[in-house]
């Protein structure tokens, strides 16, 4: 993707692959924004073959819809520390 081209993705999310595909398609497309509702987030975390490192191009999430449960934001915190976190609930 070039850096002055901007696109919108949106992805059919399938619960059995949360995690793997997600990362899959932000590592390739060099995704970096992104907005996830808690539920999703916490499966992206809890994935067993979650790699943080997979989403080294993502710069700011945003998130909303529901409240962000306390342990799934001090896990995203601390697995993705780069990312700037921005609350859109409501």
């Amino acid at each position: 993707m070039q850096p002055d081209k901007a696109k919108h993705l949106r992805l059919k999310y399938e619960l059995q692959k949360a995690g793997t595909s997600f990362s899959a398609i932000a590592r390739e497309l060099g995704v970096t924004h992104s907005l996830f509702v808690p539920t999703m987030l916490g499966m992206l975390l809890n994935h067993p073959e979650f790699d943080p490192q997979k989403l080294r191009s993502l710069k700011m999430v945003v998130y909303g819809a529901s409240p962000m449960p306390e342990g799934i934001m001090n896990a995203a915190l601390e697995d993705l520390p780069w990312i700037d976190w921005l609350q859109g609930y409501g």
